[in-house]
């Protein structure tokens, strides 16, 4: 199984409930994928035995942004928008993908059980942003710039 497929299989979800559209314009055989909605994109990247699902802000959306900067806040990483919106939920997560996940990520069927398991944190946890709120990007990229 490719990627594409085991990214629409378990994320088709954000194309009929939350109105992305999955970039079909890069080969079917890459090891990305990207749902976009702007200014907002998913995007998954398999390799060297793990996969990344994060969410970015586009480029023209953050420069013109008071609070996003183009090299510093663009890109979130799945589980830390979700601790943001329910570390509870994103702990819980993380303790069941220990559990499932147990080789690397190079097995189709192991990228398959995780990219499940990111489909749903994103469901339970993610549903505002899905929708278009920001604000929880916002707020974690407050938080950066603070720290920085």
């Amino acid at each position: 199984m490719d990627l594409r497929t085991a990214v629409e299989r378990a994320l088709g979800f954000l194309e009929q409930d939350f109105g992305f559209t999955l970039d079909r314009e890069s080969p079917s055989h890459a090891a990305c994928a990207r749902f976009l909605k702007a200014p907002l994109s998913v995007e998954i990247w398999w390799g060297k035995g793990e996969i990344d699902v994060s969410f970015w802000l586009s480029l023209s959306f953050v420069s013109e942004h008071p609070v996003f900067r183009p090299f510093h806040s663009r890109q979130f990483e799945l589980y830390r928008v979700a601790q943001q919106f329910d570390s509870h939920e994103a702990r819980a997560w993380a303790s069941e993908l220990r559990k499932v996940v147990t080789v690397p990520l190079t097995e189709p069927r192991a990228a398959q059980a995780y990219l499940e398991l990111c489909g749903a944190l994103m469901k339970r946890c993610c549903e505002p942003l899905l929708r278009g709120d920001l604000s929880v990007l916002e707020q974690i990229a407050s938080q950066r710039l603070s720290n920085a």
